[in-house]
């Protein structure tokens, strides 16, 4: 598992040695395995996700190569569709509570199933 900051974390590891933040681990609400969200393939955004399986401690998706966030593993998380300055596509994981973009700026609202 690693930490928002990018430091792998041990298996009994409650809180991160480099930044303080508690372990994910700890959330009920994260999940130690996901599926892949990435939408942006060959530089553009596609309708369907990747969809790969992924394990919380792996760094990148072995099917398409999109580096995993950690966010991904909390419920009710997404990636942005939005579109970056350079005309790249946003990929920043978006999560419940968010009303902006923090990478992209695009006005969001995640809804809870």
């Amino acid at each position: 598992m690693f930490c928002d900051c990018g430091v792998q974390l041990g298996a009994r590891t409650k809180f991160c040695p480099e930044c303080g933040q508690k372990s994910k681990m700890a959330d009920t609400s994260v999940s130690a395995t996901g599926w892949c969200p990435n939408t942006a393939l060959h530089g553009r955004r596609s309708p369907e996700t990747c969809g790969a399986r992924i394990e919380v401690t792996q760094r990148f998706c072995g099917d398409c190569g999109w580096a995993v966030d950690p966010k991904i593993f909390r419920s009710e998380s997404k990636m942005c569709d939005g579109v970056l300055e350079e005309d790249k596509l946003c990929v920043n994981i978006l999560t419940f509570g968010d009303k902006f973009c923090s990478e992209c700026g695009k006005s969001v609202t995640i809804k809870v199933n």
